[in-house]
């Protein structure tokens, strides 16, 4: 009652919130609260804008573990869109990414990307060319910020937390 489930698994699917058209309108929200969040096989958590308005954010907290493996948690506003592009708020004890996993704010349009937190109280693990990332390639339109906090986070060597723009400021880590 009030309560979601205790695990989440989005394996080959998408779950996701899109803006389209020229309507002036904000996307949707996601929230997850499950216990264990699994996404794979190409599955992706979106919300993004590709019309005028923001797109939603997309907020994980009390979970134990979120665990991507080829999977992707992203928020952004595509090359049609205007507007700011959504947060990633992650609350969690473990995360782990693998197998190219990415966690993306984006902006491709006329609009900031959003910001990316990720607090863990255990760890955070990017393996096997997995990404935390903020990005614009719009000229003079600034990345969003990340901000990772965890007693413990590993980068193998082909894995990379990085915020950065064609042209203008790249967002703070």
């Amino acid at each position: 009652s009030g309560q979601g489930p205790d695990t989440f698994d989005t394996a080959s699917g998408a779950l996701s919130t899109v803006l389209i058209g020229s309507a002036e309108w904000n996307g949707g929200d996601i929230r997850s609260g499950a216990g264990q969040l699994y996404i794979a096989d190409g599955a992706s958590i979106l919300s993004d804008t590709r019309g005028i308005g923001n797109a939603g954010n997309i907020v994980i907290y009390d979970t134990e573990l979120v665990d991507l493996s080829n999977g992707s948690i992203s928020t952004a506003v595509d090359l049609i869109g205007t507007g700011q592009g959504g947060k990633v708020d992650i609350q969690t004890a473990s995360l782990r990414l693998n197998n190219s996993s990415r966690i993306r704010a984006d902006a491709e349009g006329q609009g900031m990307a959003g910001n990316i937190t990720i607090n863990a109280q255990e760890s955070i693990s990017l393996e096997t060319d997995s990404a935390i990332t903020t990005q614009s390639s719009e000229a003079g339109i600034r990345a969003g910020d990340i901000a990772v906090v965890a007693p413990t986070v590993l980068l193998d060597s082909q894995s990379r937390i990085t915020a950065e723009t064609e042209s203008g400021d790249g967002g703070n880590i």
